[in-house]
């Protein structure tokens, strides 16, 4: 497997520690981890990652 390599991990400005972090590791993957748990990432490619964040915010809407 090819070793992606990352940018940097950005937090939302929402967040207060307890969030997740996202990096862009290649032009078609963007790495999503807990802050909490750093050693475990999903690897998603920009269309799954814009479905998770749609969603995401359908979710919270509706709570």
């Amino acid at each position: 497997m090819q070793e992606l390599k990352q940018q940097g991990w950005f937090k939302s400005s929402h967040s207060n520690n307890n969030c997740v972090e996202v990096t862009q590791l290649s032009p078609g993957v963007i790495g999503v981890r807990n802050s909490d748990q750093p050693g475990n990432e999903l690897h998603l490619t920009p269309a799954a990652f814009a479905w998770l964040v749609a969603f995401a915010r359908e979710s919270v809407t509706h709570l």
